[in-house]
């Protein structure tokens, strides 16, 4: 479970002006929702910690189920590792 939904969630629409990241409708078109772009899967889990999987930059706000199979990154281990690393570099300023 992400401990802040609510504000990440607030942050992204805002940002997003009510639009979903992948396509673009507006978010209450479908059924909006936070995706993991890592999933949030035992292994990711064990691999990087709920810190990691749960952060903001691993999540995107969609409009549906469709849209957040789109932003799944978890067997690109390229984008997967750049992502990680972004998110490691946010950490640590923030300490």
């Amino acid at each position: 479970m992400i401990e802040n939904y609510e504000e990440i969630y607030n942050q992204k629409y805002t940002a997003q002006e009510g639009l979903c990241e992948v396509c673009k409708r507006n978010l209450f078109m479908g059924r909006p929702q936070l995706a993991h772009r890592i999933e949030d899967a035992k292994h990711w889990r064990r691999k990087y910690g709920k810190e990691i999987i749960n952060h903001s930059l691993n999540l995107a706000l969609v409009c549906d189920l469709g849209c957040n199979s789109s932003v799944l990154i978890g067997k690109k281990d390229r984008l997967r590792e750049e992502l990680v690393l972004k998110i490691k570099k946010t950490m640590e300023k923030t300490k």
